[in-house]
């Protein structure tokens, strides 16, 4: 029957003459009926116009349809594979490709397969099918080679769709099949309106319509008095159209009609649609189109809700009058939907959430991951923090309690567990860490380990019975997940939560729950139909059901007509509305340039589309194709705007880099002489800050704090009356204005409370002593409130170092082998050979090995790979320990010395208690002299600085020099108690090879060791004066060698040939040593004094480039501003003993 297309611009009143040829022939023929046929988006609208139209009588033998909705009507929907289904097809036809196939590593990729899923509809909607790429030839070598691994995994795909399901794909084509082979239509006039481009299927269902129905109208927006170029999408249409007519002999008409755009009322915006070639200057002056700059994104959407609730409050439009059209809407939904929600706007988007980032598929998807992972600590705690894992008490139903998640993830660190037998088996009190037996180190941590083991066994119950179903086919897995399901109640719980919601009024959440829920069930049910009753794997099927539901996708239907229409300039674009906003207008989004993330480039659709249209087929468009058709949407977008027009664009984008704006802008900014308002500089004016009273009182609270600084505007405190007056907000302001008032100040503790929470003991450990001197306020959570990091049963670096310290104690004890006197000692050493020193460690290291493993829960092979490189950073530290004991003539006495000593500093006194790592002495009768030298073994980088003592932060060797003193006048050291003590060196020696501890070794060069390069011991040389200068003769009873080469192999010191010391050598005299010890007295008990007077100031130390900054936990607790606070900074080494001295006198 014949067919009328009508033509016009914008405004023409196309669709009103359509609606009128419609009421005609249904008047004329009562016994026909007619069918209006809309994009999805305007159904609504349309039936609204139309009954409008119709006086509101009703629409009787009219229907207003879409084509989704002419196919659910007359296309059997028997076996209709879903999205999900068609996903698992296309990943099971991609995985079976050939090893030669361009796409065979990509087919595990779910974001591929979406690729390839929207490719294959694409060439379905185009009536392409496999058959007609095989023997296309196709010039470019690389292109043929990718259409043929294409085609391989697209006619696996066809092959599995005909073996009994059917594709959505096909159903166009199989309703132009019913619709020209019945009578379905015969009485049936067609009335098309609103479109501007088809799709070859659609196309071929036209063409049926022509042949079987009594007639059919379309509309198709062309201004010929604008450019051929922005309406060439859709005279392309209006030709392939009567090129159809005249290819089955079926009569047209086309009745073009003229417009002025009178709908419009906005003059401005008239002028702008009907000038959109040329753009010329617009005579008056622009009162409807204004065009904003924004700081960010954020920012823009703030402006533009403003400018929403002011129109609806000022100038009583409706949200429904309103309409936005966003540049990159993934970008700006979430801060639209943040910033309306605090506005009060409703508005809806048809923009889609996909289900597998939904948390409730999460959770069913979490089974495969725990089971792939051996129940590994982020994949059980992941499938915990989704919440939805319910508990049912009788009619009681609740998901488990953060607290009980909280619990069970603190035992689960603290002790290790982790791996399926550890969860399966009963938790009793687990001991320690591995190392703990040979450190003498417990943990001593209390857990309710009844409660903890009811959880255990509530998270493991649903796996046990999912594992004891032992089937492998799609069927019986997909049981068992269901049967998992249930042992969770998640759908129970799912409808207590939707229960809720409702309760609340929130439906959108509410239907959420209920679609998530249908998703899962259905990705379920497809997965087996798709899979028959062959085997299949866990894993494969895990993969094919989240493939499965990457593509099914939450959709929200709006609970109420008065919102604002949220859409792109191709997606759910409004109608008409009395306000257009466009946001966004960026270079590159409007039009839209094609990311080039498709499978097929413009290339090859080229060489494709070549080769195809020599068998009458073509491809979808390529990008130049699509932004020509975007150009003519983004006209029709600014053709619905009738009397306000909004237009802007951020500065910056989401990662803060700077953007341009998009090219329309400039030109329409001087089509009408526009200044570009901004709040880049700028501050938002006042009215548009007081838009919503959630968000204006946020911005009344940033002008209250500004009253400290100066007096704000008068209408600041209106404002502020109004919102005191307000129930609902009056106790936060209360809060907030104390808030808004607030300086940062030094915390402080009463000399009371200080007393309270340190009590009057005055026992420190050095070690207490220097990380207060570091930080006053880390120590006083540290100390005072106790507080502590999350324990996790892990390798660390202080494990590594506590272990080797306990291996160098060891092994000196094997080497003296109960020695007793000096010469023996050190005899021992003297005679100990390289050979033996190496089965020592050997022997050493494999007692230490032994107790370790047999305590460690997990990770044994790592483990025993770390104490292999323990024992080469050994023998490394070994040997500077032995060159130290047999190169001089010192011996060491005691290993592990534990002291309590007094602090005496002008009658104020404190105890210090430690443990000496190790005390050499040498006796020297004729001077009735004992040297003692300090030694203390360090596990990682520490280095010896006068300066670090100078600030207090490194007491450590100078403290137990004073401890050494006093335990020798004590007649501990010797038992020639008659020897007069004196300090000749405080040393660090490196226990550590760092560099082996960090680098990874193979078993090859474990077995071959490291480079013998021995550490040197750091620190300081105390040494008498002779002449008025230091002397170096004192040296040489430490390594005789420097006798011969001046130099030592193991000290950090070397002389020169004649015998004297070079400048910046690491040496003090006696009386600067001893001027250091009254320093380090005073410092202790001034440190006890500023501790018990409640000093716990945010004051920490900075020494270059390092601070206790860098490894505090406490740092989201102090809130220390690097900028802004300041550190306590270093003393100058070169006036460290001057300001010693001064501080003593």
């Amino acid at each position: 029957m014949p067919m009328t297309i009508i033509t016009g611009g914008a405004g023409s009143g196309k669709s009103a003459r359509l609606y009128e040829q419609m009421t005609k022939n249904l008047a004329e023929n009562p016994d026909f009926r007619a069918i209006l046929i809309v994009p999805e988006q305007f159904s609504f609208a349309a039936e609204k116009t139309l009954l409008s139209s119709l006086g509101g009588l009703g629409i009787n033998r009219m229907e207003v349809l879409t084509f989704s909705r002419l196919l659910k009507r007359y296309v059997p929907q028997n076996n209709r594979l879903l999205p999900s289904g068609k996903m698992m097809l296309i990943q099971k036809a991609a995985r079976e490709a050939q090893e030669n196939n361009v796409f065979y590593r990509s087919s595990s990729r779910t974001g591929f397969i979406d690729e390839l899923s929207d490719l294959f509809s694409e060439l379905k909607r185009y009536g392409i099918s496999p058959e007609d790429f095989e023997g296309l030839h196709i010039e470019n070598a690389h292109t043929s080679k990718k259409l043929s691994s294409i085609n391989e995994i697209y006619k696996s795909y066809s092959e599995s769709i005909s073996n009994g399901f059917s594709d959505s794909d096909d159903e166009m084509g199989i309703f132009a099949d019913i619709a020209e082979n019945s009578d379905l239509f015969s009485n049936t006039f067609f009335y098309i309106d609103d479109y501007s481009d088809f799709m070859p299927t659609h196309f071929k269902v036209i063409e049926a319509f022509l042949k079987r129905s009594k007639g059919v109208f379309m509309t198709l927006c062309i201004d010929n008095a604008l450019s051929y170029d922005l309406f060439k999408p859709v005279i392309k249409t209006k030709n392939r159209l009567i090129s159809i007519c005249e290819k089955i002999g079926v009569p047209y008409n086309t009745l073009s009609l003229p417009g002025d755009c009178d709908y419009i009322k906005a003059k401005d915006i008239r002028h702008l649609v009907k000038n959109w070639d040329e753009k010329p200057s617009f005579s008056g002056k622009s009162k409807n189109i204004s065009i904003f700059n924004s700081l960010d994104m954020y920012s823009e959407a703030e402006h533009t809700a403003a400018k929403i609730i002011s129109l609806v409050r000022d100038t009583g439009l409706r949200f429904r009058d309103i309409g936005i059209i966003c540049g990159d809407i993934k970008q700006y939904l979430h801060i639209l939907t943040s910033v309306f929600s605090d506005f009060n706007i409703p508005f809806f988007t048809d923009e889609k959430l996909s289900v597998s980032m939904h948390p409730v598929a999460k959770t069913v998807l979490a089974l495969f991951d725990i089971l792939k992972e051996n129940w590994s600590y982020q994949a059980v705690f992941d499938y915990l923090r989704t919440g939805y894992i319910y508990i049912k008490d009788g009619d009681t139903i609740s998901a488990i309690s953060q607290e009980d998640i909280d619990l069970l993830e603190n035992y689960v660190l603290t002790y290790g567990i982790k791996g399926k037998k550890a969860w399966f088996s009963e938790w009793v009190y687990a001991g320690g860490t591995a190392f703990d037996e040979v450190t003498e180190n417990r943990m001593q941590e209390e857990f309710d380990l009844d409660r903890l083991n009811e959880l255990r066994i509530i998270i493991i119950s649903p796996f046990l019975h999912f594992l004891e179903n032992k089937g492998r086919t799609a069927r019986a897995i997909a049981e068992a997940v269901y049967g998992f399901m249930c042992d969770i109640n998640l759908y129970d719980g799912l409808m207590a939560e939707c229960a809720a919601f409702d309760a609340l009024g929130k439906r959108n959440e509410a239907e959420q729950f209920k679609q998530v829920w249908n998703f899962v069930i259905e990705t379920l049910d497809q997965l087996v139909a798709v899979s028959k009753e062959g085997a299949i794997s866990r894993e494969e099927f895990a993969n094919r059901f989240l493939c499965g539901l990457a593509k099914c996708e939450i959709a929200i239907i709006p609970s109420g007509l008065d919102r604002v229409s949220l859409g792109t300039v191709t997606r759910n674009s409004p109608s008409r509305v009395k306000a257009l906003f466009i946001i966004g207008a960026l270079d590159g989004l409007f039009p839209k340039v094609s990311d080039g993330g498709n499978i097929l480039s413009d290339f090859d659709r080229a060489q494709i589309s070549s080769a195809l249209k020599k068998h009458d087929k073509e491809l979808a468009p390529d990008n130049r194709g699509r932004v020509m058709l975007e150009n003519f949407k983004f006209y029709r977008t600014f053709t619905t705007a009738t009397e306000k027009l909004f237009i802007s664009f951020p500065s910056s984008d989401h990662e803060g880099n700077a953007v341009n704006p998009a090219h329309f802008v400039s030109e329409i900014a001087e089509m009408f002489d526009l200044k570009i308002e901004e709040n880049i500089i700028t501050p938002p004016d006042a009215c548009e800050l007081l838009s919503s009273p959630k968000r204006g009182f946020y911005y009344m609270l940033r002008k209250l704090s500004e009253y400290y600084k100066e007096k704000p505007e008068k209408l600041w405190h209106t404002v502020y009356e109004w919102y005191a007056k307000n129930p609902e907000y009056c106790e936060k302001l209360d809060i907030l204005k104390a808030a808004a008032s607030y300086k940062k100040l030094q915390p402080a503790l009463s000399r009371k409370k200080a007393e309270l929470l340190y009590g009057k003991n005055k026992k420190y450990s050095i070690t207490a002593l220097e990380k207060y001197e570091k930080c006053p306020f880390s120590y006083y959570l540290e100390r005072g409130l106790r507080l502590t990091e999350q324990k996790e049963n892990k390798i660390q670096a202080s494990h590594i170092g506590s272990l080797i310290h306990v291996a160098i104690y060891e092994f000196c004890h094997a080497v003296e082998d109960g020695a007793t006197t000096l010469a023996e000692i050190h005899r021992r050493w003297t005679d100990l050979t390289d050979i033996e020193a190496k089965q020592l460690i050997h022997s050493v290291m494999e007692k230490i090995s032994e107790k370790v493993l047999k305590n460690a829960k997990s990770d044994t092979e790592r483990l025993s790979y770390l104490l292999l490189r323990c024992e080469i950073t050994l023998e490394n530290s070994v040997r500077a320990i032995r060159q130290s004991l047999s190169m001089g003539e010192y011996a060491a006495i005691c290993y592990e010395k534990e002291f309590e000593t007094v602090i005496d500093w002008k009658g104020d006194k404190i105890t210090l208690t430690g443990k000496i790592d190790r005390i050499d002495i040498m006796e020297q009768l004729a001077e009735n002299r004992l040297n003692i030298r300090i030694v203390d073994y360090k596990s990682g980088k520490k280095d010896f600085s006068v300066s670090a003592i100078c600030d207090k932060v490194d007491m450590q060797l100078v403290m137990y020099a004073i401890a050494a003193e006093d335990l020798a006048k004590s007649g501990l050291l010797t038992e020639n108690e008659t020897l007069n003590p004196q300090i000749s060196a405080v040393l660090y020696s490196k226990a550590s090879d760092a560099d082996n501890i960090n680098i990874t070794l193979n078993q090859e060069e474990i077995a071959k060791g490291v480079p013998k390069k021995t550490q040197k011991m750091d620190g300081l040389f105390i040494l008498d004066e002779e002449d008025g200068k230091l002397s170096a003769e004192s040296l040489y009873s430490m390594d005789a060698s420097l006798n011969e080469s001046q130099k030592s192999e193991f000290l950090n010191i070397k002389i020169t040939k004649d015998g004297n010391l070079y400048k910046n050598s690491p040496v003090a005299s006696r009386r600067e040593f001893e001027i250091m010890k009254k320093y380090i007295k005073k410092s202790a008990v001034f440190a006890d004094k500023e501790i018990k007077s409640g000093n716990i100031s945010i004051k920490p130390y900075c020494q270059g480039s390092m601070t206790p900054c860098d490894y505090c936990p406490f740092g989201e607790i102090c809130m220390f501003d690097k900028k802004h606070d300041g550190y306590r900074m270093a003393i100058n080494a070169e006036n460290a003993f001057e300001y010693m001295e001064k501080e003593v006198d």
